[in-house]
């Protein structure tokens, strides 16, 4: 009786094909449009991750870089004449922390209530809105709450129906 034969190892890449592999995932990290994707799904995942995290990273530090600019520009004025006759400029462009806290807290309120509100806002501006004129708005609320008790009225007929078709059913 023979003995199978013993599997052979898989056999490594060569150099020049890992380079070349090495070289198109390169290729597709720096413009994947333009360059064939990687066969394997894990492999493509990982570099349209890795670059994404890189552009992040890359406009993170922009914005940092540009904060820090503006920062010594300010900081290398407030040091000049005008640093020294206009005072408050610094406090405004440099506010302490509860007041930077306050100022940021304002502005998510006011977007929060635009986001959420803002139709209805804007509606009323563009229709004329609540509050130019009192005898239209006593009417529009007059006409609104008789709609609103005729629905109520219609709601309660409705499950007193259903009321009383359970308890003929019983």
């Amino acid at each position: 009786m023979s003995s199978p034969a013993p599997a052979a190892p898989p056999a490594e890449p060569s150099h020049s094909s890992r380079l070349s592999t090495t070289r198109s995932h390169l290729a597709y990290l720096a413009n994947p449009k333009n360059s064939p994707a990687p066969k394997s799904l894990v492999t493509r995942s990982s570099l349209k991750t890795f670059r994404y995290v890189l552009k992040f990273v890359f406009w993170r530090l922009l914005r940092y870089a540009k904060y820090t600019l503006i920062a010594a520009g300010s900081a290398a004025l407030a040091g000049t004449v005008i640093g020294t006759a206009l005072p408050w400029v610094g406090a405004l462009v440099f506010p302490s922390v509860p007041v930077a806290a306050a100022m940021g807290a304002t502005t998510a309120l006011i977007k929060f209530t635009w986001r959420h509100r803002g139709n209805h806002f804007r509606a009323a501006w563009a229709a004329g809105g609540e509050g130019r004129d009192a005898r239209r708005d006593e009417a529009r609320d007059a006409h609104e709450a008789s709609e609103e008790f005729e629905r109520a009225t219609r709601r309660a007929r409705r499950a007193e129906r259903s009321w009383k078709a359970e308890e003929d059913a019983f």
